[in-house]
């Protein structure tokens, strides 16, 4: 019972923290949108669809050498290639 509560709350945190980035790159803020993009790749480093949000954040703060890394990481194509 308390590892699925515990479950639940992360998952929460996780969906929070996305729609901070979501929010952070419509307002123009692609810093903000990688520092939450970051915190929720360190709740749930397992969600594919959070490292590609971490993806997206990076391309718009041209760090594109960690997006290479992350995409990398987790198998996905790199559009440049």
């Amino acid at each position: 019972m308390i590892r699925e509560v515990r479950l639940r709350v992360e998952n929460a945190r996780v969906t929070l923290l996305v729609s901070l980035g979501d929010s952070a790159l419509a307002r123009a803020r692609p810093d903000r949108a990688l520092i939450y993009s970051e915190r929720a790749m360190e709740q749930q480093p397992d969600r594919e669809d959070v490292a590609q949000k971490l993806i997206d954040a990076c391309a718009r703060c041209r760090q594109e050498g960690y997006a290479r890394r992350v995409r990398f990481r987790y198998g996905l194509p790199d559009p440049a290639a």
